[in-house]
């Protein structure tokens, strides 16, 4: 089992970076320093495309904070595809409606891994799996600015927003379904001159139901997730971000986002 562990060490250890080509309004905000980073759709190795206009960041916020959805100042909506080592891929589409200091947004996601084997320490094969997961999401943030800033885009000098996203979940494995549940996330998101932060609880509460009839309420872990950034006219920023998912396991990461010119930002990050 030794190779099949290291597998996943090294999967999780990946450094990838992003050159995005489309609107500067679409590309310019990120998804906002403080628990924005999450391995996709933030970090992507494939392709991005988008149809935004003004000042946007990308709606996949609804599956990572849902607090960062209340920079949107106006419709937007995105599709993402990313494709991973040992057979892994995911994609979304998403979108958000902003009204008054509401944003409301809505998307779906689904992540497969193909057909993942473990061996030995002398190459035997001891077991193999894989799974499809997708997700239906949908969330709203209410959010409060202040201030302007002296910066070139005049950002705000105090921002703070609350949001949540219920996520209805189903798992295939072997081409059906394996079970079907919900979960439900919430966090908050605020910046002051150039400090970005975040917080985020994820799998509040949950509940699956396997198709073997057992069900299990709040079986999937609670986590933690608190970050922070430094956030330059909403364009360049660097976060750090630290996750505590059980008692003692901590994961963090690290990334960053600078625009280049009016069509190309780029953005690298460490999970």
């Amino acid at each position: 089992m030794k190779n099949f562990h290291n597998t996943f060490f090294y999967m999780r250890v990946i450094i990838l970076t992003m050159a995005i080509f489309s609107s500067a309004y679409c590309t310019v905000p990120g998804g906002d320093a403080g628990v924005f980073l999450e391995l996709p759709p933030s970090i992507s190795s494939a392709a991005f495309a988008g149809a935004c206009y003004t000042f946007n960041p990308e709606p996949d916020a609804i599956f990572i904070n849902p607090a960062n959805l209340y920079n949107s100042q106006a419709i937007c909506a995105g599709a993402s595809f990313e494709s991973y080592p040992l057979s892994a891929q995911r994609y979304s589409i998403a979108g958000i409606i902003p009204w008054r200091n509401f944003r409301i947004g809505a998307g779906m996601l689904q992540h497969s891994i193909g057909e993942i084997t473990g061996r030995d320490d002398v190459g035997n094969l001891t077991s193999t799996f894989g799974y499809n997961y997708i997700a239906y999401s949908f969330g709203g943030t209410y959010g409060i600015s202040r201030g302007k800033m002296k910066d070139a885009c005049k950002s705000p000098f105090y921002e703070f927003s609350a949001g949540f996203a219920s996520k209805l979940l189903t798992q295939y494995e072997a081409d059906s379904i394996a079970g079907t549940g919900y979960t439900f996330d919430m966090g908050v998101s605020g910046k002051y001159t150039f400090i970005r932060y975040g917080l985020l609880l994820r799998n509040v509460t949950s509940r699956i139901i396997w198709e073997d009839a057992a069900e299990t309420k709040n079986s999937l872990p609670t986590s933690i997730i608190m970050g922070i950034g430094f956030e330059y006219c909403a364009s360049n920023w660097f976060e750090l971000s630290v996750e505590n998912k059980v008692a003692d396991r901590f994961h963090f990461r690290a990334g960053g986002q600078y625009l280049a010119n009016d069509w190309a930002g780029f953005r690298a990050g460490l999970d």
